[in-house]
């Protein structure tokens, strides 16, 4: 009698162990299997670690004060800057100086200097400056960045710098430092912390687009130069920006979007965004051609573009170094008003084989419904989530 009362109370133990295993582990592969859906679908807005990091630092700045305004719609862009500038100077000097090269195309090397100014800042407050001796800008008419944006890192002339040059205490950042691995990279559901900015648990993306508008800050005469041209084109409306990407990336083997596939995109999202109705269009593009083309399989379209007042049909970097600084001017003056453009844009549509998509991504405002749109060609992985 009492070996079979401990026989039964045995295997029942043992089916409760085996039920308790079996929903545990139903509960970890559904929660595996809806993170793997998240990932593959970049428009699920997951919730945040600390989505208010930020809100101390607009408590304390106080924005440039200034009576110039454009009908350009609630773009941040052509406001004065709304977050305080990164403070290079407080950097550790005891500290190896992180020298960052310039890399070309420019929103390429961009990119490069927003992640080594992250990880230079999370690596106890490194001290960085941008090296432009090597790159493809021209250099007769001083540093190349500065003509356009607030100086990024530590200047050349610096002692920190003179000192970390002549006694060869910097280390040369390297592409990969920054961007093999995903928490180097800062990709979205990434977490950090970085001390000397009094952030913590920030999501990689949160973290991007923070740091961006506190490193790229357009100069006030390129932001009032840019925005006066923008508003002419806009005037108040919605409407959605189209990058079109052509050009020099011919010689990289791309296989580019079709001009059928910018028509049907701009036809799905009209009846969600735009309640049916053809907004303004603007094309970005580094090749007036595919405008043209677009321009032909919509001719009811109303359709503005940079190429109506700069003809452009791409360019090879390295012809950069022989621009006159009027050539130069009108080059950068032409897609700063793009890049304004994409970033204030209701919607956006674009490809994954240029870096202007992943600048102009962490430009634009984080919004809980999809405004960025990708086309499908064979370079879509899983941006923009890996970026």
């Amino acid at each position: 009698m009492i070996v079979r009362t401990v026989f039964v109370v045995a295997v029942s133990a043992i089916i409760l162990f085996v039920f308790f295993m079996a929903r545990e582990e139903g509960a970890l592969e559904e929660s595996s299997m809806a993170g793997k859906r998240r990932l593959m679908d970049f428009r699920t807005i997951l919730p945040k670690k600390n989505e208010h990091f930020e809100d101390f630092l607009k408590e304390l700045y106080k924005p440039e004060v200034t009576e110039k305004s454009y009908n350009v719609g609630d773009n941040y862009w052509c406001k004065p800057p709304q977050l305080p500038p990164i403070d290079y100077e407080s950097c550790d000097t005891r500290k190896l100086v992180n020298e960052v090269p310039l890399r070309a195309g420019l929103t390429n090397g961009l990119k490069f200097i927003i992640l080594s100014v992250i990880m230079s800042l999370q690596q106890g407050n490194t001290c960085i400056y941008i090296d432009e001796t090597d790159s493809v800008f021209p250099k007769q008419f001083g540093p190349f960045l500065e003509n356009y944006v607030e100086r990024i890192g530590l200047p050349a002339t610096s002692e920190t710098i003179k000192r970390a040059r002549r006694t060869n205490r910097k280390k040369f950042m390297k592409w990969e430092s920054v961007w093999i691995k995903m928490e180097n990279r800062r990709t979205q559901n990434t977490i950090h912390d970085i001390e000397a900015l009094n952030y913590y648990h920030v999501d990689g993306h949160d973290l991007k687009r923070n740091i961006l508008k506190r490193i790229w800050r357009p100069l006030p005469k390129v932001r009032d130069n840019t925005c006066t041209k923008l508003e002419d084109y806009i005037k108040g409306e919605e409407y959605i920006a189209i990058s079109m990407r052509e050009g020099d990336k011919t010689k990289e083997g791309f296989k580019f979007a079709t001009t059928e596939q910018y028509v049907e995109k701009v036809e799905e999202v009209i009846p969600i965004h735009f309640m049916g109705k053809v907004p303004l269009i603007f094309v970005a593009t580094d090749s007036c051609e595919p405008l043209y083309r677009l321009r032909e399989a919509r001719p009811e379209w109303k359709i503005v573009s940079e190429c109506d007042r700069v003809e452009q049909h791409g360019y090879d970097l390295q012809e950069q170094t022989h621009w006159s600084q009027e050539y130069l001017d009108t080059h950068y003056e032409k897609f700063f008003v793009e890049l304004f453009a994409m970033a204030g844009a209701k919607v956006w549509i674009g490809v994954t084989y240029t870096n202007v998509s992943w600048w102009v991504y962490f430009m634009r405002e984080n919004t809980e419904e999809q405004t960025f749109y990708l086309l499908e060609t064979e370079e879509l992985s899983t941006a923009p989530l890996s970026w």
